[in-house]
């Protein structure tokens, strides 16, 4: 009898984890930029449209001919840009790490870069 508790104890335990695990959300960012170096952000949408949108409606509000530079999931997205605008984005699982990928992006290409936003999703 004990062992049959044990048993249904047990798997009442690994199906909780497994529907749990299975039922996990995704969480949605991103990164837009003008040209003027306006720029704007989102995290933790349900949609990648979503998110994508939100960048672009608060990148609208400071500059023109705004474009989505970056989007991600469950991570972290970073803009990096130097003074004369030219910018290169990157997403991590870490906002270190991300930052260390547009950072060597844009120094790369550009130099003279610096982090201008980053942004994280939940968990991230």
């Amino acid at each position: 009898m004990f062992h049959r508790i044990c048993l249904f104890i047990v798997s009442i335990i690994l199906s909780t984890l497994l529907t749990s695990g299975a039922s996990a959300q995704d969480y949605y960012g991103a990164i837009a930029v003008a040209s003027n170096g306006a720029h704007g952000y989102s995290f933790d949408y349900n949609t990648k449209r979503q998110a994508q949108n939100r960048a672009l409606s608060e990148c609208r509000q400071q500059g023109r001919n705004c474009k989505v530079a970056l989007w991600f999931r469950n991570a972290c997205g970073v803009l990096a840009m130097n003074r004369q605008n030219s910018w290169a984005t990157a997403w991590g699982d870490t906002r270190r790490y991300a930052e260390q990928l547009a950072l060597r992006s844009c120094n790369n290409k550009y130099g003279g870069c610096f982090v201008k936003r980053w942004v994280c999703t939940a968990g991230r």
